[in-house]
């Protein structure tokens, strides 16, 4: 797994290509404007939305808030988007997102203890001992 200081530098550089498709945004005539600059925005689309599901995991509340932001249209959409990756960073530098992490850790680490007292109930203990194996490697 990444570090929380590797995941920053990522977002930071996804961070530093929002300018140049923010500056393709154009008045278009009437009512329409738009971003000119469409393959700067769809691959920014891309990286943002594989991104936020690295960070939060794919199906995620954040994840998808961050995604259906990316995914407008409007300059509007992706100054949210925006804001909510500097969300992430400041998530992550307060411990919030490694909290996150340990909390679902320990959440499987139950169920696998769960599981090795049923196997045992069941007369597995190979499997049992299997699995609280797996729990005691990843507490270290």
């Amino acid at each position: 797994m990444a570090s929380d200081v590797e995941i920053v530098r990522r977002v930071e550089a996804v961070l530093a290509k929002f300018p140049a498709v923010r500056d393709s945004w154009t008045k278009g005539e009437q009512f329409s404007s738009y971003f000119t600059d469409k393959i700067a925005l769809g691959a920014l689309s891309i990286e943002v939305t594989n991104l936020a599901n690295f960070i939060y995991g794919e199906g995620s509340p954040n994840a998808n808030r961050i995604i259906e932001r990316i995914g407008g249209h409007t300059k509007s959409h992706l100054d949210a988007a925006e804001g909510m990756l500097r969300g992430t960073i400041s998530s992550i530098q307060s411990g919030l997102i490694a909290d996150l992490r340990t909390e679902v850790l320990l959440d499987v680490q139950e169920d696998f203890i769960e599981a090795a007292r049923a196997a045992l109930g069941n007369g597995n203990k190979d499997v049992a001992a299997a699995l609280l194996s797996v729990v005691l490697e990843d507490a270290t």
